[in-house]
């Protein structure tokens, strides 16, 4: 008996297999031979890095920085390479860009450290020459290429791009000359005194600084305009009211005040939660990042605290647990506070897609829970009160949500048990048990038909929204359902 107990342990031990039990969430916690010095987590996909090496004079540099990406089962989409690229992986689009656009136009490595966009397979989508870029956010990214005329000359063209790599909104015409400094999310622009940044929620973050001095224009007045796609101007707020600010997600904008104080905004630049935090991040999953009093917790968004402001510093929340960190190590709580995996690690990631990334020694440790459905549309979480559920390889969801969520009216026959939708001059007809989807009076066939499951009536999600003319896609690697509408 003792010697099959020790064989037991010893096959844990090299394994390095671990589960993580609280009242509602279970995770596997998995250590691989991956080496990270830091890293973050992008839907389902661990972004990872080594860090630049430099020498004692902490100038000449004699290592570059090194990227990859990998997935919840610890192979690498991405391999090691040496650059100053980040990767990002949205809506199943890899975009590398740059988290450090100084270091790289300094130190000569453009023509070798180009960003671009690539699926999951590594394939590269478009051509793009692409000197710096954010990633591509609902199938669109706002990039900048850059033209040497000579060594003391040269253009940058600046645009909006979707996802195919067609030109959407041409920029040249305000943010050009010379892209200075990437500032977080921010490509600057010290010349127009412009800048512009993530493409979210149909809305293009912009800012413009005014002042003769180029030197200091981070601390020179400034205004703060949303622009949409065809480039008009959907919101501008007042000058010098806030010294920073974030892109729209679901719904509300970060904001902070010249004190220093955090909050958030709605799309008519009007305050809902109070600039009342010392630092705040975006709402993700109906929660957000909040600072009190030196210490960090969760709010929702009707400002309400969800985690206690307790801790030195919180990386993100996804799927019911909450990224943590005290006395520099860091964990996983619940919605509850209650520790899901315990705070031992240097670095870990928010646990989106059921999957969170660690640090712990150098090493890489994947966290996992149970496989669950997402849907996302233009970029956006579709959030639905049952799950999707997968009926013979074909994804179901909630009638009503799908139906607004594309924008379309909705009725329900409950005589006929039929839903009827209507977008602009498409009308859909979708009936209990038939197999028969109508699109104005034909007959379009389904795989699986709609069907009701725990009081809930659910329809096909991919030939729902292909009858309303969108694209949609599968990523199997992290069960997720993209939709665009466009």
């Amino acid at each position: 008996m003792k010697k099959i107990l020790s064989f037991c342990l010893i096959l844990i031990v090299i394994t390095c297999l671990c589960i993580a039990v609280c009242a509602e969430k279970t995770v596997n916690i998995v250590k691989t031979d991956i080496k990270a010095d830091r890293l973050f987590n992008s839907e389902g996909f661990g972004s990872i890095f080594m860090r630049e090496v430099y020498a004692e004079d902490g100038e000449t540099l004699i290592s570059m920085p090194e990227a990859a990406l990998i997935d919840k089962d610890g192979n690498f989409l991405f391999p090691y390479e040496k650059t100053w690229l980040e990767y990002n992986c949205v809506d199943g689009i890899v975009s590398k860009s740059y988290f450090n656009a100084y270091n790289k136009f300094y130190l000569d490595t453009y023509e070798e450290d180009l960003p671009g966009f690539y699926n999951l397979n590594g394939e590269e989508l478009f051509p793009g020459d692409f000197w710096c870029t954010t990633p591509m956010t609902g199938g669109y990214a706002f990039v900048t290429k850059v033209k040497f005329e000579d060594d003391q000359t040269s253009d940058f063209i600046q645009c909006l791009i979707d996802r195919k790599g067609n030109v959407v909104l041409d920029l040249q015409g305000r943010f050009k000359e010379f892209l200075g400094t990437l500032t977080g999310q921010y490509y600057v622009s010290v010349i127009t005194h412009e800048m512009a940044g993530c493409y979210l929620e149909g809305m293009l973050n912009c800012w413009r600084y005014e002042s003769e001095d180029d030197s200091d224009y981070l601390n020179n007045e400034f205004s703060i305009f949303f622009l949409d796609k065809n480039g008009d101007t959907v919101l501008e707020l007042p000058k010098n009211a806030y010294s920073l600010f974030n892109s729209f997600t679901e719904g509300l904008a970060l904001v902070k005040t010249q004190d220093g104080l955090c909050g958030f905004i709605d799309k008519k630049g009007e305050i809902v939660i109070p600039c009342e935090y010392e630092d705040a991040g975006s709402f993700r999953f109906g929660v957000a990042k909040a600072c009190k009093d030196g210490k960090y917790g969760y709010i929702n968004k009707k400002g309400e605290t969800v985690i206690p402001f307790e801790y030195d510093n919180v990386f993100g929340a996804a799927c019911g647990l909450f990224a943590v960190v005290k006395d520099g190590k860091c964990g996983l709580v619940d919605e509850n506070n209650n520790v899901v995996v315990p705070l031992e690690y240097d670095d870990i990631s928010s646990f989106e897609m059921n999957t969170a990334y660690a640090i712990k020694d150098g090493y890489v440790y994947i966290i996992t829970g149970e496989d669950e459905i997402t849907v996302k549309l233009d970029g956006a979480f579709l959030q639905f009160d049952v799950p999707p559920v997968l009926k013979n390889d074909r994804t179901l969801v909630p009638f009503r949500a799908i139906f607004e969520g594309l924008g379309a009216t909705v009725d329900w026959n409950d005589e006929t048990q039929t839903a009827t939708a209507v977008k602009g001059d498409v009308t859909l007809k979708i009936t209990i048990g038939d197999n028969k989807l109508y699109k104005n009076d034909e007959a379009i066939e389904l795989d699986v038909p709609a069907q009701t499951e725990n009081d809930r009536i659910l329809v096909p999600i991919r030939a729902i929204s292909e009858a309303f003319g969108c694209e949609v896609n599968w990523i199997d690697k992290t069960q997720t359902v993209v939709i665009f509408s466009e």
